[in-house]
């Protein structure tokens, strides 16, 4: 009796589906989440320079539909306040209950 070997699966699905059942049930899990959802988008749209927003930068709270998100440096804190009606747009289709209004962007280590 011969053995078929099965070509390999990509596990990127299968660990997107745990993510879903391990992250916490609040509006910040939720976002956290739809971040890096978004995050993808933004590589699309921006081209490098959107990877490179998006590996430096953090959603950290959500509250009263403002997410506040941690930045490495003040330009990329700037560059995403400049795009955050394109990105608020983006986050709001891909999360369910309260939109998200307002970004607040704050760069780590400042102060």
């Amino acid at each position: 009796m011969t053995h078929r070997r099965r070509s390999p699966r990509a596990l990127a699905p299968t660990l997107t589906e745990l993510r879903r059942v391990w992250e916490p049930a609040s509006a910040l899990g939720r976002a956290q989440s739809a971040w890096e959802e978004v995050a993808g988008a933004w590589r699309q749209a921006l081209g490098a320079h959107g990877s490179y927003i998006v590996e430096r930068t953090r959603p950290v709270s959500l509250s009263g539909g403002v997410l506040t998100v941690a930045c490495s440096e003040a330009a990329v804190a700037q560059t995403l306040a400049l795009e955050s009606e394109r990105v608020l747009e983006a986050l709001n289709v891909l999360l369910s209950g309260e939109p998200v209004r307002r970004l607040r962007c704050l760069v780590e280590g400042a102060g």
